[in-house]
């Protein structure tokens, strides 16, 4: 009897220890983690840490009209060198010429005196002086001013004469116009001098004989007139 009460205590006990003891009811929230692992309010980007409508660019910031370069700004082709801004182009026309730059001069008709070398070529008859360039006592151009000058002359030689008419320039051979011994051979010439103020240019018949009629009719002319100045 002792025996049997033994064993049921035994088994009593064997059942208690052996049986596992139920876990207690999970939480649904411990699966999320706990509340403060969970994203609080104030960890969310709050509205201030958004960007705010002040931080993004002003309609001032943004280049206003005024700022942007006027057309009135923008340099015209009329600005660069000329005396206003804004003036049209000047015109490419020559200015007129002052009168103390208008020089030219004609002369005409050898003197008989003058007709045989070697001899300075003398005229009857100045035609043209204008600017008091030609010296008609000493028979030569004098240069009002400096600049340059074109020049030319002819003549012709007699029945049975040819000759040698030159150019002459402060004493130094220019140039030459010949005529042949066919009968009243004309001979002419022209150049271009550059002169300075004072230079003489005049004609000096080196070698022949030039005919001129004794009528009003004109063989032998030298003429020269001022091209520019400088």
């Amino acid at each position: 009897m002792q025996r049997l009460g033994f064993e049921l205590v035994l088994v009593v006990v064997i059942g208690v220890v052996g049986t596992p003891t139920p876990a207690p009811p999970s939480d649904p929230r411990s699966a999320l983690g706990s509340p403060s692992a969970v994203r609080s309010p104030s960890a969310v980007r709050s509205p201030s840490a958004v960007r705010s409508p002040s931080a993004v660019r002003s309609p001032s910031a943004v280049r206003s009209p005024s700022a942007v370069r006027s057309p009135s700004a923008v340099r015209s082709p009329w600005d660069l060198g000329s005396p206003s801004a804004g003036a049209p182009p000047q015109s490419s026309a020559p200015a007129p010429t002052p009168a103390g730059t208008r020089t030219a001069f004609t002369v005409r008709r050898a003197k008989s005196s003058s007709l045989s070398a070697p001899t300075r070529l003398q005229f009857q008859e100045v035609l043209t002086n204008s600017g008091g360039g030609w010296k008609q006592d000493s028979s030569e151009f004098v240069a009002p001013i400096s600049g340059g000058y074109f020049f030319t002359f002819h003549a012709i030689g007699g029945v049975v004469n040819d000759f040698t008419l030159a150019l002459i320039k402060n004493r130094l051979y220019q140039a030459t116009a010949y005529g042949t011994l066919i009968r009243y051979e004309h001979g002419a010439n022209s150049v271009f001098l550059e002169l300075e103020r004072g230079d003489t240019v005049y004609l000096e018949l080196q070698q022949g004989r030039i005919y001129e009629q004794r009528s009003t009719e004109t063989y032998t002319t030298f003429s020269g007139f001022l091209l520019f100045a400088y």
